[in-house]
């Protein structure tokens, strides 16, 4: 059971530093008072209990997770042009590996050339000029 004294305790307390239990339903500017924020709410996390924070909490947690998403992104792109460059690089490397293979092929093919080689085995370039073989039907 509640005692009415000490209900009558706390209503003079409150008449005496001006807080008047009906004036702070009617009074504004008491609520304004309320909602003025400090430092020190926030450095002790007081702010992250008002009412208005509680409210914005899930846009705060949306906010959250897209910043994330960007930076996961942002990080996801740097990755892949970097890879990118180095293919790049890798296919520059290539082509020019290709165009001296198919120059050495050019000159591995050229009739001189494997004249100079099969001499070292013994075998020499005919200086006759072809000529036809004529192969009689009896």
């Amino acid at each position: 059971m509640i005692k009415i004294s000490n209900i009558y305790k706390k209503y003079i307390k409150n008449k005496q530093l001006g807080n008047d239990v009906s004036n702070n339903q009617n009074n504004p500017n008491n609520d304004s008072k309320k909602q003025r924020i400090r430092f020190i709410d926030i450095i002790g996390g007081r702010i992250l209990v008002e009412k208005f924070m509680l409210s914005q909490t899930p846009l705060l947690i949306m906010i959250v997770i897209y910043s994330i998403a960007m930076v996961s992104n942002r990080y996801y792109i740097e990755q892949t042009s970097i890879e990118i460059k180095d293919l790049q690089k890798e296919i520059d490397e290539l082509q020019i590996h290709k165009i001296q293979v198919e120059c050495d092929y050019v000159n591995l093919i050229k009739i001189s050339e494997m004249s100079k080689k099969l001499e070292s085995q013994g075998i020499q370039q005919s200086t006759d000029r072809p000529s036809k073989v004529i192969i009689k039907k009896d």
